[in-house]
């Protein structure tokens, strides 16, 4: 690592305003040893991060946050007929887009999404019926198609399902209040889910360190601090992960759990 740092120190001090990028960004302690700190040494220039850490705004080393957020409908129709017609010779007719268009009103809206359809399609030759048929099965062999297909035209391979179902276990790992609280918030619907409804069912301390895990690999959208909201794939991929994973049938205590929770806090408002 040492020989990292001055080896990128040369580098740099040879350009008169350069730009060091750390793509993907799990924890910015990983690269706090390779941040430039001393203009004399690294002369003068900036640095960019991409992260999924939402909490990453709150730190003091950070100037400036550029939030990805979701598409407009024109957005999305724009980047997947970009793919589509790459290479195709002739561009989408009138109708063709507008056909684009219904089929990515039941996808989410976020760049990830709309990449890994367009690639997928063309690769698969497949028809909009058939992907969103695959889709809805969530199969393993499906994702692991798709991982493959990204990684062909650009090296990244993670889908949407990959890195939900990741950040799902890591956070499950952190606690088991974040595993019930995870299957809570999933059977409700997405939209402002009260975060007294969180603390009647777990105590605030754990609320809030949940909260924080959500933020951290960016599982919750910007909402006021009395609820939070996910997103509808997010639950859609998150809900059968949960089930599998905490073993989840019509009989369990856990659901018994939640539905006492549920009534006592219907009683309560």
């Amino acid at each position: 690592e040492e020989a990292l740092i001055q080896f990128t120190k040369v580098r740099l001090k040879a350009l008169s305003d350069w730009v060091l990028i750390f793509d993907n960004v799990e924890k910015l302690t990983n690269i706090q040893n390779y941040f430039p700190q001393d203009t004399h040494a690294w002369g003068s220039g900036k640095v960019i991060l991409t992260t999924r850490d939402h909490n990453v705004q709150n730190s003091n080393q950070i100037d400036h946050v550029l939030f990805v957020g979701e598409l407009n409908p024109k957005e999305k129709v724009d980047l997947f007929t970009q793919i589509m017609n790459h290479g195709a010779g002739k561009p989408f007719i009138h109708a063709q887009r507008e056909e684009a268009s219904q089929f990515l009103e039941q996808l989410p809206p976020f760049p990830l999404d709309i990449s890994v359809a367009a690639y997928y399609l063309k690769s698969a030759n497949a028809s909009y019926a058939e992907y969103l048929e695959q889709l809805k099965h969530h199969k393993e062999n499906f994702e692991s198609f798709q991982g493959h297909i990204l990684k062909e035209m650009g090296g990244y391979h993670k889908t949407r399902s990959g890195i939900v179902g990741l950040s799902l276990k890591e956070i499950m790992a952190s606690s088991k209040d974040f595993s019930d609280l995870f299957l809570l918030i999933s059977l409700l619907n997405a939209q402002s889910i009260p975060r007294e409804l969180l603390e009647k069912y777990k105590d605030p301390i754990s609320v809030a360190d949940f909260i924080y895990h959500l933020n951290k690999y960016s599982l919750m959208m910007e909402t006021p601090l009395a609820v939070l909201s996910l997103h509808h794939s997010t639950q859609d991929i998150a809900l059968p992960y949960l089930i599998q994973h905490l073993a989840v049938t019509k009989d369990s205590p856990l659901l018994k759990t939640i539905s006492n929770v549920l009534d006592d806090y219907m009683d309560h408002i």
